[in-house]
């Protein structure tokens, strides 16, 4: 239901978020930071994978 999208994108903002911060760290030169960071947002994003196993979640990924 529309319940679950926006927890779907909720989740996926949070992690795309934390993606930008590890690319903010990654450019700042704090590596060991960024790579810590890059490992949450990747794990952030199996979560939200994991979530849409059925066909129309895939569909939302594709058109987010």
């Amino acid at each position: 239901g529309g319940n679950n999208t926006r927890s779907f994108r909720f989740l996926l903002t949070l992690a795309l978020r934390k993606a930008q911060t590890a690319v903010t760290l990654d450019n700042g030169g704090h590596v060991e930071e960024a790579i810590r960071t890059y490992r949450e947002a990747i794990s952030m994003l199996g979560l939200v994978l994991n979530r849409t196993n059925e066909e129309d979640g895939r569909q939302r990924l594709l058109h987010f």
